[in-house]
């Protein structure tokens, strides 16, 4: 049985890791996003103050576009990355958000559950976006109905006076659905004898008012996907976005903009 989180995910994408998602069956999941926030007593515009951490880094590559703006490829958003923003690396959660209540850290991204509870009580806090969540009806990226006009697609828009497209925002969109699909779900072998159980364990958690309300009164409410065939229509979603060009792309910023060690894997494309 394996838990993953979003920095699985990501080092799925660009490390040579031990794990497959694809050797294993999804027990269930809740379909979440992140939440970012940024303090109302400092302009984050004039310097946007940042910590890496697990799972981090499509934030990181969502608050380079919002600073940015369009930009006619990779490398200019490089350029202006390394103008407009301090990203701080190694900083775990709780040295993170200790630095951002102390106002060290201008900006922060929790998940749902850690944001409503540590960050938005802030009287410094202000919401600023969410990534949104997958839809996997349309494979799309919607809006968290749990914090309406605030999806990034549309904040962007707002400062912009245009949604956010090309390579770039491509990789992101790849980057961020593994990253937030997979934050919190559970695995089993797909031979473990007790995979029925299991599945029909959560599903009378869900089921349960009682139990499904105090999970909502942490997290807010969102999509419970439960069952292998759901499992396997996610991984085939993310699959259909991970292209040569996002991987590639991915690549090269992670590298570049991180300095972090990433390797191109092209065992992770759909074979033809």
């Amino acid at each position: 049985m394996i838990v993953s989180n979003g920095g699985n995910a990501e080092s799925f994408l660009l490390r040579k890791v031990d794990y497959n998602y694809h050797d294993y069956s999804l027990v269930g999941l809740q379909n979440l996003t992140i939440i970012v926030g940024k303090r109302n007593d400092q302009n984050v515009e004039k310097e946007l103050r940042f910590a890496a951490g697990s799972g981090q880094n499509p934030d990181a590559m969502a608050l380079t576009m919002l600073q940015c703006g369009p930009q006619p490829n990779l490398q200019a958003y490089l350029n202006c990355y390394n103008k407009r923003i301090i990203y701080v690396p190694g900083m775990g959660g709780g040295v993170r958000r200790l630095a951002y209540m102390n106002g060290e850290l201008n900006v922060t991204r929790e998940t749902t559950a850690a944001y409503l509870k540590n960050v938005r009580p802030m009287k410094e806090n202000v919401d600023w976006f969410a990534h949104g969540i997958l839809d996997l009806g349309t494979g799309r990226v919607v809006s968290d109905p749990n914090f309406p006009r605030l999806h990034f697609v549309d904040v962007y828009a707002r400062r912009w006076g245009d949604v956010p497209q090309g390579d770039f925002y491509d990789a992101y969109v790849m980057l961020k659905n593994y990253r937030d699909v997979l934050q919190k779900a559970i695995w089993v072998d797909k031979n473990n004898p007790n995979k029925k159980k299991l599945e029909e364990a959560l599903s009378a958690m869900v089921n349960d008012p009682v139990s499904l309300s105090a999970v909502e009164q942490d997290t807010g409410k969102y999509e419970w996907i439960i069952g292998e065939q759901q499992g396997e229509k996610i991984l085939d979603i993310l699959q259909n976005q991970t292209t040569e060009t996002n991987l590639r792309n991915l690549v090269w910023w992670n590298s570049k903009a991180y300095g972090q060690q990433a390797i191109f894997k092209p065992e992770l494309l759909r074979k033809k």
